[in-house]
Parts: structure tokens; C-alpha cells; sequence
């Protein structure tokens, strides 16, 4: 709801850059500190990141489409680069408000504060989702590790794709109401002799908002939460299995392989049982090794990711203060450009993680675009 209002009849709540005179008292970090960090490192850096990950997301959705949805990694791997990429895409187009400040003040103010009310909510939002499905990646994982003929006919491509596509509605849909408490009003700024859009709570938020931001809170905890006890739990699962019995099968074998090689065991030493025989004669593949390290590699990145930003919100939970326009307003924004940094780099890594550990996907990414280097190549000497 956009509406044009005098200045003086708005009561205005947190603007993301509030001049010194409008905020509490400076603790811990001096208010100079926090302008310059906020400048260089919240606008800028970032800018950077998240141009840089919209660029490696898409190349990303593209490969794996290009290789096609025959396998749950495939499957999981596309959803977190697509939410991966609504993050990055909303981080970016929010803070362009810097460089149009550049060229007009007022057209910056009111590009961030319409921007910030919807597009900040959503990157928080899909960076959820996406922590969330790479904890039921590292379950799975972890599953077919241990478990390997077991869960082999459980968790098929399309189980897997029906599990990412009801994680990603359950997360998003539970924050979704946090989208809808602002309003927009054009006021009248002397500071900037312009009007300028700033963003108020509405008649809903006024009725229901304090129940929705409690949600939030806890929501925006216990997702965090559940996906780094599943993360960190599978991993070292995982890892004592490669360290203890690295000789064994793992989801996405070939069981027509499995179950001749079996078949010759038995035969040349009828001492040995089905499992036994299987477990000495049938070691893990280089290429399952490969993707199971390679998803470690995924997975511990969102874990470095996730630990901090799990502790800021659980400071914010149990210190009342520790929050924006609060006593502690200084410090928690200090650490959000901090842990926003982290959260676009690991939203920007995954391309390069995937080209160094998947002989796979680097033979699809080469292909992908020799393929379209031909067909530029001949439109132009066609021309």
C-alpha cells in the first residue's frame, strides 16, 4: 500500500540506516564504526557477493538440468542452488540502493526502505529453506552410508523431489505472514528536500503482529537448529564409517554389479556368508567416495554458515536487549553485517565446490557452454 503522507503523521519504526541522533546509546561500537562498517560491508561487499552468487547459482540450476533429476543428489543439490539464488537475487537487488544513492540520495533512501520491508524478509526466509534441505541432505547421506540396501529402495528420485518440494512449502509458508506487516508512504524529507518512501506497520501487523514476530523468532531458532544438529551428527557419522569400514557399497550402486560379484564370492569361498563376502569384495567406488566427500564439503559449509548465525539468534532470544533501536542496537547490527557476509558467500561457493569435486558436473558445466560457444560460433559466420 503505497500512500503519500506528511512527515510529522507517521510514526516511523527501524530504518536500516538511521542517523546517530535517532539511535540509542552507542554500546561497543561507537556509531562512526558501525556507519563505516555497515557502508563498506553490508552495501558493498555484499553487493559484490550477491552478484557474484546470482552469476554462479544460475550456471549452477543450469549444469544440473542439463544433467538431468536420475538421482537424489542431482534432485537436492538443484533445490538448495535455486533458493541459493533467491537469496543472492534478493540481497542484490536491495542493495542497489547504494549505487543509485550515488547518482540520487532520495531515490537511494526510498529504494532501500521499500526493498528492505520485502526482499530482506525473503533472503532470511530462503536461506532457511535452503539450510533445512541440506540437513535433510546430510540425513540422507548419513542413511545411505550406514544403511545402504536398505534405504536404497526407500529413498528414490522421485520420494526425494516430493520431500524437497514439501520442506521448501512447510519453511517458507510458516515465515510468510512476516510479509505482510509493512505499508509504504511517500513523506516529505527536509533532510533530502524530496519525498521519500519509508515503511510503517499496518492495521494487520497492529492486530496480529506481535503473535507473527514471536513466530518468527522461534521459527528463525529452531529451523537453524534442527538443520545443524542434523548436519553435524550426520557428518561425524559419516565420517566414522569412511574411517572404520571403508570398504562397502553406497546408495546408487548397480545392484545387477552387486548381486553378480556376490554370486562369484559365494561360489569360489562357500565359507563366507552373502554379507560378508559383499563387504570384502565390494569396496566403495572413487566415484561414490568422490560425492560423498564432495557433500561433506557442501555440508560443512552451511555448518560454518549456520553456527554463527544460530548464535545470534539464540542471543537475541535469551538478551531482551540485544536487539535493534535496544540497548545492545549498536552491537547486534554490527554482527548482522558479519554474519550477512557469511550468508551470501555460502550462498556463492557452490559452483566452485562442484567443479572441483564432481568430474561429473565439470564435464557437464565444459559441455554446456562449448556447446554454446559452437552455436554462437557458426550464428556468426552464418551472418
Amino acid at each position: 500500500m503505497f500512500e503519500y503522507e506528511n512527515a510529522t503523521d507517521v510514526s516511523l519504526p527501524f530504518m536500516p540506516s538511521q542517523s546517530p541522533a535517532t539511535r540509542p546509546d552507542a554500546m561497543f561500537v561507537p556509531n562512526n564504526v558501525l556507519d563505516l562498517l555497515t557502508t563498506v560491508i553490508d552495501v558493498w561487499i555484499n553487493l559484490l557477493v550477491c552478484i557474484t552468487g546470482v552469476v554462479t547459482n544460475s550456471i549452477c540450476v543450469a549444469v544440473f538440468c542439463r544433467l538431468g533429476f536420475k538421482d537424489t543428489v542431482s534432485i537436492t543439490m538443484t533445490a538448495i542452488s535455486l533458493w541459493d539464488l533467491v537469496k543472492v537475487f534478493c540481497g542484490m537487488m536491495h542493495r542497489l540502493f547504494g549505487p543509485v544513492s550515488l547518482v540520487d540520495r532520495a531515490m537511494g533512501k526510498s529504494w532501500e526502505n521499500i526493498t528492505f520491508t520485502k526482499l530482506t524478509y525473503i533472503h532470511v526466509i530462503s536461506g532457511n529453506v535452503s539450510a533445512v534441505i541440506a540437513g535433510y541432505v546430510a540425513i540422507e547421506r548419513c542413511l545411505c552410508v550406514s544403511l545402504p540396501f536398505k534405504v536404497k529402495w526407500l529413498l528414490t528420485p522421485k520420494l526425494t523431489f516430493v520431500l524437497t518440494v514439501a520442506l521448501s512449502v512447510v519453511v517458507f509458508f510458516s515465515y510468510f505472514c512476516i510479509l505482510l506487516i509493512f505499508d509504504i508512504h511517500w513523506v516529505y524529507s527536509a533532510d533530502f528536500a524530496a519525498y521519500i518512501a519509508v515503511y510503517t506497520y499496518n492495521t494487520f501487523y497492529k492486530t496480529h503482529g506481535q503473535i507473527f514476530f514471536k513466530a518468527y523468532t522461534w521459527f528463525h531458532f529452531i529451523y537453524p537448529f534442527l538443520s545443524l544438529v542434523a548436519m553435524i551428527s550426520s557428518t561425524l557419522i559419516i565420517a566414522y564409517h569412511l574411517m572404520k569400514a571403508p570398504k562397502f557399497k553406497t546408495y546408487g550402486s548397480n545392484l545387477t554389479f552387486v548381486s553378480s560379484q556376490r554370486d562369484k564370492t559365494d561360489q569360489s569361498n562357500p565359507s563366507l556368508t552373502s554379507g560378508q563376502a559383499l563387504k570384502e569384495d565390494n569396496p566403495m567406488t572413487p566415484r561414490e567416495k568422490q560425492v560423498v566427500k564432495m557433500l561433506l564439503v557442501v555440508i560443512g559449509v552451511f555448518i560454518a554458515n549456520q553456527g554463527p548465525r544460530f548464535i545470534h539468534v539464540f542471543a537475541m532470544i535469551l538478551v531482551p536487549e540485544y536487539y535493534p533501536l535496544r540497548l545492545y542496537h549498536n552491537l547486534i547490527m554490527t554482527v548482522m553485517c558479519f554474519v550477512s557476509v557469511l550468508d551470501f558467500f555460502n550462498a556463492s561457493v557452490g559452483l566452485f565446490i562442484f567443479l572441483k569435486m564432481s568430474s561429473k558436473f565439470k564435464a557437464a558445466y565444459f559441455d554446456l557452454f562449448n556447446v554454446q560457444f559452437k552455436c554462437k560460433t557458426s550464428t556468426v559466420k552464418k551472418s
